[in-house]
This record gives structure tokens, C-alpha cells and sequence, in this order.
């Protein structure tokens, strides 16, 4: 499966990987309901209301699974561009916040960089058929198979994810969607 823009980064096609939704999960995306993580693909709608979005990013954890994250930023009658979002420390900082206009489909498309050198893509989008479905709120984004359930989430702590089993915490990117 393809993303439109990927020759906008340098990355051919092909190196997407499987996508979003397989049974292989290049990442997995939760999104904080105020109580638990819930997988945000099992969440029941997004918010067709939402055109325009702030999008903050902070990174935590020491393994640096996911090195980068770029925005695909829509362009009429274009391909999406790239924007550079965030950098995984030591070599960016661990916060950066950004507006992004929610494109014609329905989505924001966030290519997320994995430290062996492979993008895909997560598509936050307002359909309701949607793999991860774009509200407004907290959204916690990691490398590989996460079983969210293993894991409090305390929002506005230094570290916001803990093990509550004995699981090491992998590295993971706290995104935060407001309308702008």
C-alpha cells in the first residue's frame, strides 16, 4: 500500500510497510478517554466538525524506536508535503506543537519514522471506518504491538505512561489534537 507524498520524502512507496490495521503493527496509536488508553481504533467516530487542528507533540522513553515524525500537509491540486514535526532526542527536541488543516478525505496523515529506517504512515480521520478515528483530546502513539491495557496514563505527569505490570515502557509520543 502506497502513500501519496511518499517521493516528497525520499522514501519510495514500498517502504511503508503493512500499514495501519494489520494484523503486523508498525505502531500502534492510543487515545485517552479520561479514565484508560483505549486502542483509537476502536473508538466509534471521529469529529466531521474538525477542519483545522494544533497538534503538540512530546516524546518519552529512552529506546528510540520512532526517530522522527513528519505531518503530510495537504496542497490543492498537489501531492501532501512534508513537515518536519518533531525529532526524537538527542538530536531534536522532545516537544513541538504545529497547526495542520485536516485534508479533503477526512484526515491528518503523520509519516512516523522507525529507527530502522522504514515510514508509515498513521492517518488520524474523522470516518467512522476509519482505522484511527481524529477527535479532539490525548493520543499516545508508540512503535510495534502495544497491549495499552498494561499501562496508567497520567496526562500531565513528567513521564504520563507507567507499567502497572512488569513490562518495560517503550518509547512512545504523546499527541495532543485540539481544534484550532
Amino acid at each position: 500500500m502506497g502513500v501519496v507524498g511518499a517521493s516528497v520524502l525520499g522514501v519510495p512507496a514500498a517502504a511503508f510497510g503493512q500499514g495501519i490495521g494489520t494484523s503486523k503493527k508498525p505502531v500502534s496509536v492510543a487515545f485517552w478517554d479520561g479514565i484508560v488508553l483505549v486502542s483509537a481504533d476502536k473508538l466509534s467516530s471521529g469529529d466531521v466538525s474538525l477542519e483545522n487542528v494544533r497538534i503538540s507533540l512530546s516524546g518519552h522513553g529512552a529506546v528510540s524506536s520512532i526517530q522522527a515524525i513528519d505531518a503530510m500537509m495537504p496542497v490543492q491540486g498537489a501531492s501532501p508535503i512534508a513537515f518536519h514535526a518533531w525529532t526524537a532526542p538527542p538530536a531534536g527536541g522532545s516537544r513541538s506543537t504545529f497547526m495542520s488543516p485536516v485534508d479533503s478525505k477526512g484526515m491528518v496523515t503523520l509519516s512516523v519514522q522507525l529507527s530502522s529506517k522504514v515510514s508509515v504512515a498513521a492517518r488520524l480521520s474523522v470516518g467512522k471506518d476509519a482505522a484511527f478515528k481524529l477527535r479532539e483530546g490525548i493520543y499516545v502513539l508508540a512503535a510495534g504491538d502495544v497491549n495499552w491495557g498494561q499501562f496508567n496514563f497520567t496526562p500531565n505527569a513528567a513521564e504520563p505512561l507507567v507499567p502497572h505490570l512488569p513490562v518495560a515502557t517503550p518509547q512512545y509520543v504523546v499527541i495532543r489534537v485540539s481544534r484550532a
